[in-house]
């Protein structure tokens, strides 16, 4: 009896432990697809969007895991915004630039010839503006903001003629973002054309482009260095993006886990993923430039150059960017002004 007795304890032993040990089986994380148009062997895809990701992973301990669809695989750039909206995409990385019309108050940071002399300043200027205007805010009310942030200073890369006044700007067709750097490149007397990043090396080799108004990353990662000769250095203008998340599937995060990736995601990421995007890369660039046997001949414009080109392509246009959006209601110049003063403070 009592061997029964031991038997049978021993038996209900192993089911209460078997039952504990299913019962403390971990969770299976929460899996988000994230969409972007970088590929694999961009330079902000390694040392820019990774390691954001990779942030949320460790914030939430595990029980996040976030699926990367690289290279415009599950949705085309210029459709990133709509596929984050309707739930293709659970998040995106992606920028105002494809979205004309928009994002008009965002945009504010995409002004011509504003103060912006790094990813990193810059970046934190656009998060604090987003974080401070409700109008602001309201322009990304169909889906969950996580980190805006900027891609430039831009400058202007050449392929044939070397620009050092506004004269030699004349009559060049070059590759330009849309919305206030489009209207400015015409006042500048230049000819805009909004051609996507990839197509870039190809309209440079036949001529469709003389030059571009981009970024260190951009050359680099799609390889336009090879064909640009003329760098000059005058602070052009710069873009605006973002890491966008369904708002449904936002939602539908337990609060914690809510915390754990805002907690990682604010102005401190901005700050990184824009320095990742534009400061850092730089090295990297010249380095590829070294290596691969190409040279560029760099210019940097003179500050009474730079002011001419202002007087001509920045204040013309900034008046008519208040003007437009004040007409609509929209705090143009309180944005404005805050914009000028964060950039100096950061």
């Amino acid at each position: 009896m009592k061997t029964h007795f031991l038997l049978a304890a021993a038996v209900l032993s192993a089911q209460v432990f078997a039952f504990n040990s299913h019962a403390a089986a971990p969770a299976k994380p929460i899996e988000l697809s994230f969409s972007h148009h970088e590929t694999t062997t961009s330079y902000f895809r390694n040392h820019g969007l990774v390691p954001w990701m990779k942030s949320i992973e460790e914030a939430t301990k595990g029980r996040v895991k976030i699926v990367e669809y690289p290279s415009q695989t599950l949705a085309k750039q210029t459709a990133a915004l709509q596929a984050t909206v309707t739930g293709v995409t659970d998040m995106a990385w992606t920028a105002s630039i494809f979205y004309p019309g928009q994002f008009p108050l965002t945009d504010v940071i995409t002004l011509p010839f504003l103060p912006i002399t790094s990813g990193e300043m810059g970046s934190g200027a656009l998060y604090q503006l987003y974080a401070k205007f409700p109008e602001i805010q309201n322009e990304y009310r169909n889906v969950k903001m996580l980190t805006p942030h900027i891609a430039g200073p831009y400058f202007l890369q050449t392929v044939k003629k070397q620009v050092k006044t506004l004269q030699d700007l004349k009559g060049l067709k070059l590759r330009t973002i849309a919305g206030p750097p489009t209207a400015a490149m015409k006042l500048l007397g230049a000819t805009p054309l909004l051609i996507p990043i990839p197509d870039i090396y190809l309209a440079l080799q036949k001529g469709v482009l003389d030059g571009a108004g981009t970024t260190f990353n951009a050359a680099l990662e799609w390889r336009y260095y090879e064909l640009i000769k003329y760098y000059t250095y005058v602070p052009l203008y710069s873009g605006a993006s973002f890491m966008i998340m369904n708002l449904g599937k936002w939602n539908s995060l337990p609060k914690d886990i809510q915390e754990q990736i805002t907690s990682v995601t604010g102005l401190d990421a901005a700050r990184r993923v824009g320095k990742a995007f534009r400061d850092e890369v730089e090295p990297s660039f010249r380095e590829r430039l070294s290596k691969d046997g190409f040279s560029m001949t760099e210019y940097t414009l003179p500050k009474d150059e730079v002011n001419r080109w202002i007087d001509v392509g920045a204040k013309p246009l900034w008046e008519t960017y208040i003007k437009q959006l004040e007409a609509k209601g929209l705090p143009a110049q309180k944005v404005l002004d805050e914009t000028l003063r964060l950039l100096k403070q950061n």
